[in-house]
Formats: C-alpha cells, sequence, structure tokens
C-alpha cells in the first residue's frame, strides 16, 4: 500500500503544481486590485488528517468589480493573519470563472515547483527528440 502511494505521490504533485500555477498566472496577468469592505471575521475550526485541528479565520468581504456590482465573498487564512477592519486590499480576477482572495493569501510558491518541473520536463523532451534525429551508427564486431 506504501510503495503505490509512493509511486502516485509525483503525479500528484504534477497536477497540483499546474492547478495552481494556472491560478497564479490568471491573478498575475488578469488580476486587479482594489479595496473591500470587511463584513465579518470568524474564527473556525477545521479537521485535518488524523483527527487534528486548525483554526483559520473566515473573513468575508465585499467589493465592487470592474463592472460596478457588488460581490461578496470570503476567504480562508491563518488565525494570526492581520486583518484590520472596516477595509481590507483584495485581488480579484473577472471573467467565467471569477475569483479573490485577500492579498498576500497566494500559492507562488507553487511556481518554484512548476518552473523547475517544467525546464527538467523540456529538456528531457529536447533531449529525447534530438536522439531520434541522430542517424544511427553501425557497431562494429
Amino acid at each position: 500500500m506504501l510503495k503505490r502511494r509512493l509511486i502516485l505521490l509525483p503525479f500528484v504533485i504534477v497536477i497540483m503544481s499546474i492547478v495552481f500555477t494556472i491560478g497564479e498566472v490568471r491573478y498575475m496577468l488578469w488580476g486587479q486590485t482594489v479595496d473591500a469592505t470587511v463584513l465579518s471575521i470568524e474564527l473556525k475550526e477545521k479537521r485535518r488528517r488524523y483527527g487534528r485541528k486548525d483554526t483559520v479565520k473566515m473573513v468575508k468581504y465585499s467589493f465592487l468589480n470592474s463592472d460596478q456590482k457588488q460581490i461578496v465573498e470570503s476567504d480562508a487564512v491563518d488565525q494570526r493573519w492581520p486583518v484590520s477592519p472596516p477595509t481590507a486590499k483584495i485581488e480579484y480576477v473577472d471573467g467565467m470563472f471569477p475569483t479573490s482572495r485577500l492579498i498576500g493569501n497566494d500559492h507562488k510558491n507553487w511556481l518554484w515547483v512548476s518552473v523547475p518541473m517544467a525546464v527538467v520536463a523540456s529538456w528531457m523532451l529536447g533531449w529525447t527528440l534530438a536522439g531520434k534525429r541522430r542517424p544511427s551508427t553501425p557497431t562494429e564486431s
């Protein structure tokens, strides 16, 4: 059972890095920073693996998007996260899948995982393709 998990681990890391990297690139290219009105702050307990409990701070806020529509969303951050009502800076992405988050609550560390993986994968692909283009040399007996 442990062997199966170890075999699946690289695939899970690759998929997670792709998903989080796409999200970060969306924020980097199309993200807009605005001031939001903090509506409420609640501490909630989340149950983790093996029965461990973590307390997170749920920050509910509202802001005006580019179409001047009022949007109400929330973000979960660490309980020590500094939020000073009545306003907070957020970044949001409009479009087909609109999303928002508090400034700084990002996943940029996944870029450190995915960019080196993409470089290594590109190098391996180029090395493989270059090897297929070389004419094979007959071996001497």
